[in-house]
């Protein structure tokens, strides 16, 4: 939340998933052995072609100068896993325009000829359905609808539904391919990135956004548990009730667990700021030291917080600058040292760092009006 709030505006919402059937994998298969024998195979790719992609969009600025971006994995219930990815890009390069979010967003068939490694990728992954009345029973069915909203319908342009929703250019050009007997036509293509499709060769859903739904979607996913399972046994007096709960992991979660990959990322980093009454800072103490010492040391204790009132008390250049910023704009301009002593703020000479208030209810009294 605290680089959303930064950085005003998401760009661009992207998702993308491991195929099982890259070369990188099949390669490596023994004769007899399938890519779900490998989850080491699968974890370990996809993380190097995730990587790769970062790269490109972070560094090599694919969609433009990117200053931020948040990123989670997740694991389907078959086990491939799946990143979701929030990009934030300089204020000259965002999706303002129509025009912008259909250069880089397509919700229609690529040209068979001229693109045609694009067009068997958007065939075989970027295709929805059918659903709705052509297949009632389709698991993204809820309540007679798709929950997805497909069929989409056609577009001539690039326009936004009553909820800030994207409503994607989507021409009726005509172009409908037959595809596992149904035939597809622009309204069941979900909306991609021609190139991180071709990239990632297999899914890459990418979305714009113009709300902060997307904040809150993905970061569901970096507080979210482990997937659990339970099981319910019963006898025929119904004596036991209790569910036994148990976590579960899929292979290659197993695996990207194993090599310590990591689950999340976001750049850049977010400080918490703590917020306190005079003489409640937290300390830390051994459960056997003496009790006069640990107060001694709590009353010359230091905070980020009674270090920001110190740093807007000193005369001079840094202290002219410490004025002009809030508490929770500190970080970007200064950074805490809480190896020294007195704990200090000093000024920002290397990474750029965004600050964040601890959240205070309205029933903490004097502490929330502080």
């Amino acid at each position: 939340m605290a680089i959303a709030r930064h950085f005003k505006k998401i760009d661009i919402f992207l998702t993308i998933t491991a195929n099982p059937n890259w070369p990188e994998i099949k390669r490596e298969l023994l004769p007899t052995q399938q890519p779900h024998d490998r989850p080491d195979l699968i974890a370990r790719i996809f993380k190097m072609k995730k990587d790769a992609l970062m790269h490109l969009i972070t560094q090599k600025g694919i969609f433009g100068p990117c200053v931020a971006h948040i990123d989670a994995n997740q694991f389907q219930k078959q086990g491939l896993p799946h990143a979701y990815i929030l990009i934030f890009l300089e204020q000259n390069y965002k999706l303002f325009t129509p025009a912008a979010v259909d250069d880089v967003i397509w919700a229609r068939w690529p040209d068979p000829v001229t693109q045609l490694h694009l067009f068997e990728i958007v065939k075989k992954y970027m295709l929805h359905g059918p659903c709705g009345k052509l297949n009632e029973h389709s698991s993204c069915m809820r309540n007679g609808k798709c929950r997805f909203g497909f069929p989409k319908a056609f577009q001539d342009c690039m326009t936004l539904s009553d909820d800030g929703y994207p409503l994607y250019f989507r021409p009726n050009d005509g172009r409908a391919y037959m595809v596992n007997g149904f035939l597809y036509d622009n309204r069941w293509i979900a909306p991609y990135n021609p190139f991180c499709c071709e990239f990632m060769d297999g899914h890459a859903n990418c979305e714009c956004t113009f709300s902060f739904w997307t904040t809150k979607y993905i970061n569901k996913y970096l507080k979210r548990t482990t997937e659990t399972a339970r099981l319910a046994i019963e006898d025929q007096n119904n004596e036991i009730k209790q569910y036994i709960q148990g976590r579960y992991f899929s292979d290659e979660e197993s695996a990207w667990r194993i090599y310590a990959f990591p689950m999340h990322s976001q750049h850049p980093s977010v400080a918490h700021l703590p917020i306190h009454l005079p003489g409640q800072q937290s300390i830390t103490f051994h459960p056997n030291e003496d009790p006069q010492n640990v107060l001694n040391r709590a009353s010359q204790a230091e905070s980020a917080l009674t270090a920001f009132f110190a740093a807007n008390k000193i005369q001079g250049p840094i202290g002219d600058l410490a004025r002009q910023h809030t508490y929770q704009e500190f970080p970007e301009h200064f950074t805490f040292k809480s190896d020294t002593s007195p704990k200090r703020w000093q000024l920002q000479q290397q990474q750029f760092q965004l600050g964040r208030m601890v959240y205070i209810p309205p029933t903490a009294g004097e502490r929330f009006y502080l």
